[in-house]
């Protein structure tokens, strides 16, 4: 398993800029959900390794709706589509790099916290990318 460091979800180690990590016993699980969305969403597996890095993420017009996938399928937003912080921290180990995915996640947020789209919920995985 190569998943690299991403939401949306990736190695637990030490916080980079513009990226995201996860805690190891995650990462297949994140794997496995994000090639699921994959094939939902009719996205090709080659973005596979690139959803977790500002610098390589491909654009909305690539991703379509696997951000929004992703997020639905770890139950990351209720019934109202408002995201869920508490659920996300969940799949972090290192908590000084959940406090800067914390802090960026609140800046990205709507004001309302819902992901009513998938273009919100990929904007929003971009902008944390761009804020931690």
């Amino acid at each position: 398993m190569k998943a690299t460091v991403a939401v949306f979800v990736l190695l637990a180690a030490f916080a980079y800029a513009g990226k995201i990590n996860y805690a190891q016993r995650y990462l297949e699980q994140i794997e496995t959900v994000r090639k699921e969305c994959f094939d939902q969403e009719n996205v090709h597996h080659k973005h596979l390794h690139s959803l977790d890095d500002s610098d390589k993420i491909p654009p909305f017009e690539d991703l379509r709706c696997h951000t929004l996938c992703t997020v639905i399928k770890f139950q990351l937003i209720d019934n109202e589509l408002q995201f869920l912080p508490g659920a996300y921290k969940n799949l972090f180990d290192d908590m000084e790099h959940w406090g800067k995915v914390q802090k960026a996640l609140y800046k990205c947020l709507p004001n309302d916290m819902k992901l009513r789209t998938c273009e919100n919920a990929y904007d929003l995985q971009l902008c944390i990318y761009k804020n931690i």
